[in-house]
């Protein structure tokens, strides 16, 4: 099975990136497994009120079984300061997607080639996130809502000669 991609969204992020890393530490899985972050990202842009919105992609080890659920009650329960007027803070969501690995050669337009098929398949990528470089390449995990649009997605990759990793 390939890794899962986990995305936690926040309002007024100041600190919930510690916080949420920190939850992930001290969970423990069943047989005392610890949550390893492989990959992680985030940003954070401004919505309407003016209220923060910040958004945190990872990819952790182990996901599978019992332990996807350890990780989303840790994500769901890390503990956020209060907001500036003392209401107390929770993440607002959690979700976990498929993840399509590609690898592109390091040139300009290496990506906006490898997403042209996916646009062409009306294909929506949820999540974007680096994982790592080599001499002369990038890999990036492309985060997708379901199974039957990861399925296509690599289908499409694959027929337009991007590098899609296979399942890990």
């Amino acid at each position: 099975m390939p890794h899962q991609v986990f995305k936690a969204t926040v309002k007024g992020s100041k600190g919930d990136l510690a916080h949420i890393t920190a939850a992930l530490h001290a969970a423990s899985g069943p047989n005392n497994e610890k949550v390893n972050i492989r990959y992680i990202a985030a940003g954070e842009s401004s919505v309407v009120n003016g209220i923060e919105l910040g958004v945190i992609t990872m990819i952790l080890e182990p996901d599978e079984g019992a332990m996807e659920n350890v990780i989303i009650t840790a994500i769901q329960n890390a503990p956020l300061d209060p907001a500036p007027n003392g209401q107390p803070r929770s993440v607002q969501d959690v979700s976990k997607h498929p993840n399509v690995q590609i690898t592109l050669l390091d040139l300009p337009g290496s990506l906006s080639g490898a997403l042209a098929p996916l646009s062409a398949a009306n294909l929506n990528i949820l999540t974007v996130l680096p994982m790592g470089s080599g001499p002369g390449v990038q890999s990036v995990g492309l985060g997708f809502a379901n199974t039957a649009d990861e399925t296509a997605a690599r289908q499409a990759l694959s027929g337009a000669n991007v590098i899609v990793h296979p399942p890990e």
